[in-house]
Parts: structure tokens; sequence; C-alpha cells
């Protein structure tokens, strides 16, 4: 799956800009671009590691390239994302996320289990974890519903890729996750949609299902 970039690195004079202003979110790195030690020193990214050719890194999280580290978690964004909560009753529509292309920082072979419309099956993720879903073209979405296994992160955020302004934007942020299955009513239109995980209690969690739908 290929993630949309807001910054292209065509050569080493593009990758000391970059080191020079921390506000840029997306990067792509093209293979074989030479990249100085110290060119990353000042940027926002907590390991300068990351910045290698063929890479692509969004908000500090390497997202594409041959050889993905460990990722670093995204940061929040300085604007505060819109309160959204769980509803009583879901909205009836088509689940936009079954079946679609996932790419995610662990175990992402796997990951396509919350996206095959089996609640027997299950993606394993880590702490600091990501899930990305590619819903193939903008659609507009006005809920989504996440569907936790026995381990569930406390902290976790719901954000989308905003194309015409090109940045990730939130559109829940949650802070006393509950487990189980969780349903929240959303307003934007994007083609992908990315799940993070910011605060888990175990060594891992377990997601059964991610559903995204517009309302009929």
């Amino acid at each position: 799956m290929s993630l949309p970039s807001s910054f292209f690195l065509p050569n080493t004079h593009c990758v000391q800009a970059f080191a020079a202003n921390s506000q840029l979110n997306t990067i792509n790195i093209p293979r074989g671009v030479l990249i100085g030690t110290d060119a990353f020193a000042g940027s926002a990214c907590a390991d300068p590691s990351i910045f290698a050719a063929g890479h692509t890194i969004i908000n500090c999280v390497v997202v594409g390239g041959p050889t993905a580290p460990t990722p670093v978690p995204p940061r929040a964004p300085p604007s505060a994302p819109p309160t959204a909560g769980p509803v009583a009753a879901p909205c009836v529509g088509q689940n936009l996320a079954r079946k679609r292309p996932t790419e995610a920082s662990d175990d992402a072979p796997h990951s396509r289990a919350a996206v095959d419309g089996d609640p027997d099956t299950e993606w394993r993720f880590g702490g600091r974890s990501y899930l990305v879903v590619d819903l193939v073209t903008v659609e507009r979405v006005e809920e989504v519903t996440v569907a936790w296994g026995r381990r569930f992160p406390r902290g976790f955020v719901l954000t989308f890729y905003d194309s015409a302004a090109q940045m990730w934007r939130d559109a829940v942020r949650e802070t006393e996750g509950v487990g189980g299955e969780q349903v929240f009513p959303v307003s934007f239109s994007a083609r992908y949609v990315l799940l993070g995980v910011e605060n888990l209690d175990n060594t891992y969690g377990l997601l059964k299902e991610i559903e995204i739908r517009r309302c009929n």
C-alpha cells in the first residue's frame, strides 16, 4: 500500500531543510539518497536513525520502507481533537474497512485479521503500535467501531489523512478505554484511517475488528 506524502526529498539539500523545520510531519526519502549523520539532529523525532534511504515517515513513525525499525509513536497534534464517545446504537451502513488493505507496525501480515469480518480472528500488537486501513478511495466516514480482544489499551487515537491539507488529523482520542466493542460517531472524509495505541497496560493487546461506516 502506498501512503500519501507531504514532503519529498530529491537530494541532500532537502534533507537539511527538513532538519531545520520540525513542523513537517510526513517525509519520503528515496532510495540511494546520501544522508549525513547529523542531518536530522534538530527534528522533533526522538530516534534520528529512522531517517534512512527508502523510508516513509509520518509523525516520527516509519510506515514504509525495506527495513522499518521499531517506530516512535505519533505525537499528538497541537490542536485539540473533537470530542467523541461511545453511542448506544450504531448507524446502519456498509463496513468500508472490510477486506481492505492494511499496514501495521506489529505483525503486519496478520493485521488483515482486523478487517476480515470474522470476530474469531485477532491482530496482536505491542505498546505504541499503529494500524492503517486503506479504504482505496476517499470515503465519507460517520462511525468507527473498535472491537478489542481480552487485552486492550487504555489509551488510543483514531486519526485520518486529510489529503487537502496533507496532514493527519485526530477524529477520536480515548484515554479511559474499557475494552469490548466501542462505537464512536465521527465526521470526516478520507482514504486512510489510522488506529494508534498510546497506553497499553499489558505486554500485548488484541484487536478483533475495526469497522468504518458511512451511515445510510
